[in-house]
């Protein structure tokens, strides 16, 4: 249970954040802002150290606007706010149009039949704080979610661990752990989705995990739920700290790699025709010689090939993925 000194420090924090929005014509431009991630869901974590803590979560905002002439003043408030602030801001830019006609990107045109899991989370894990209500108007069920999803949040997973932390120049302990953990979290994550089990809140998903540990051995072994304990608890309660061995990691990844190729997932039934323009323009921008089709898949496929098998072309590979799909 958070105590009242956490309470507060949202409550503080988040009315901030509106606050500076609107001083900078937010309320000329915006529909409404809503909160998502873990703090729409109420549940961020902290390092809790005697009588201090810190935020650890990211502070997710969308920030909706009312016409597509409006985006980039939107872009310029979202840069201007999140300077402000210590705390990490993960602010972003979408449409009314998309919000009300639930597409997958700002750029779609047709509505789609599947979602991405980003589309079911806003509607299921977020709540308006200023504003007009439209998220909580609207309704995205867990069978409209493209389940490839599954695999795509794995292998941007590895690639965030690779690259991201990697590239850094001041690497700590923490990060370190809480990328590796996160590629463990993941493959719960995925696990749960294509058994149409998944629910947003963090929570709520390693009780699922719990409740169907016959299942999750079946597929990545007797071990995974032990180590997805150990890791969950640290990254979301708090625990003691955890990090997972490198080569346990990897069988985890084989086995949940198998598990895709046994629900035939190849290809994203999400991707807009523009988003695949981009993901072309960004990939030939690279000098990388390979076939346009069905270029996500391969990339996705490579970064989970290269972690379980060839280590040394990891780092190559993720640099290709954060160029072309981050």
């Amino acid at each position: 249970m958070k105590s009242d000194k956490i309470k507060k420090y949202e409550n503080n924090l988040i009315n901030k954040i509106i606050e500076k929005i609107l001083e900078k014509n937010g309320e000329k431009y915006l529909t409404s802002i809503v909160l998502t991630g873990s703090f729409g869901r109420n549940e961020p974590t902290y390092i809790i150290e005697n009588n201090s803590f810190k935020l650890k979560s990211d502070i997710e905002i969308a920030l909706i606007y009312k016409k597509e002439k409006y985006k980039k003043q939107v872009k310029d408030i979202i840069e201007k706010t999140s300077k402000l602030f210590d705390e990490d801001l993960n602010l972003m830019a979408i449409s009314e149009k998309r919000i009300k006609k639930i597409m997958n990107f700002n750029s779609s045109i047709i509505v789609p039949k599947r979602k991405t899991l980003f589309t079911f989370d806003l509607y299921n894990g977020s709540k308006t704080i200023w504003g007009e209500k439209l998220i909580e108007n609207k309704k995205v069920t867990l069978n409209e979610v493209d389940k490839y999803e599954s695999k795509r949040i794995v292998a941007n997973r590895i690639a965030e661990y690779s690259y991201l932390y990697n590239s850094k120049n001041d690497k700590n302990d923490f990060e370190l752990l809480q990328w590796k953990g996160k590629i463990v979290l993941s493959i719960g994550t995925a696990i749960l989705l294509c058994e149409d089990k998944y629910t947003s809140s963090y929570h709520e998903q390693y009780k699922n995990i719990k409740n169907n540990i016959g299942l999750i051995n079946e597929i990545v072994g007797n071990d995974f739920f032990k180590d997805y304990e150990k890791i969950f608890l640290y990254l979301r309660e708090n625990a003691t700290p955890y990090e997972i061995p490198e080569e346990k990691l990897k069988k985890y990844v084989k086995k949940v790699n198998l598990y895709f190729q046994s629900k035939k997932l190849t290809k994203s039934k999400v991707n807009s025709l523009s988003r695949l323009i981009k993901y072309y323009y960004k990939y030939f921008k690279t000098s990388k010689k390979c076939s346009f089709i069905n270029l996500e898949e391969r990339i996705l496929q490579n970064v989970i090939d290269c972690f379980c098998n060839n280590y040394s072309r990891l780092i190559e590979v993720s640099i290709v993925w954060h160029n072309v799909l981050y």
